[in-house]
């Protein structure tokens, strides 16, 4: 009996190592829907002063610019810690997201990231290393440059509603 019990959990180990899992995908969203218009003006790391208000407006206002009201007046409250540690050059080490031992992150975005990002605007790949992160209601996508965060774009995540 104990031989079959043993057969029986090989076999099913071997067939959910054989399941193939979803790579989650970041998608950037149409230019309302996100932090830049064009790549040229994307967010520069470390944040300064006025970056990260542009963040702070972008986010309390639901990841929409087109909209002239706050949606979320929570969110300054809720964001402004990340928004500190992404202003100091000691926390943009690659590896403080994108790495298995440090967990600076973690608190905003407690899933794995992905190197999976698709930009239509883009005729070819970028020549930089990329890692998104998403926090269920926008993807953060950082671009890496020399092992460190170099720059920032915040899109919504398809599918996010922000209470109006």
């Amino acid at each position: 009996m104990n031989r079959k019990l043993f057969l029986a959990a090989v076999l099913t180990l071997s067939i959910s190592a054989c399941i193939r899992r979803p790579v989650p995908v970041a998608i950037v969203r149409e230019a309302p829907l996100r932090t830049e218009t064009q790549p040229s003006d994307r967010i520069v790391l470390p944040l300064n002063d006025a970056s990260q208000a542009r963040l702070i407006d972008f986010l309390e206002k639901g990841g929409d610019t087109r909209r002239p009201d706050l949606v979320d007046p929570k969110a300054q409250k809720h964001y402004l810690p990340l928004l500190r540690l992404l202003s100091s050059a000691g926390h943009l080490a690659s590896d403080e997201l994108t790495g298995t031992t440090k967990k600076t992150f973690q608190q905003w975005f407690p899933k794995p990231f992905t190197d999976q990002v698709i930009d239509a605007r883009n005729a070819v790949p970028p020549s930089t290393g990329v890692a998104a992160v998403s926090d269920g209601r926008y993807w953060w996508i950082f671009y890496i440059r020399d092992g460190r965060l170099a720059e920032l774009l915040v899109t919504q995540v398809i599918g996010y509603r922000p209470a109006s």
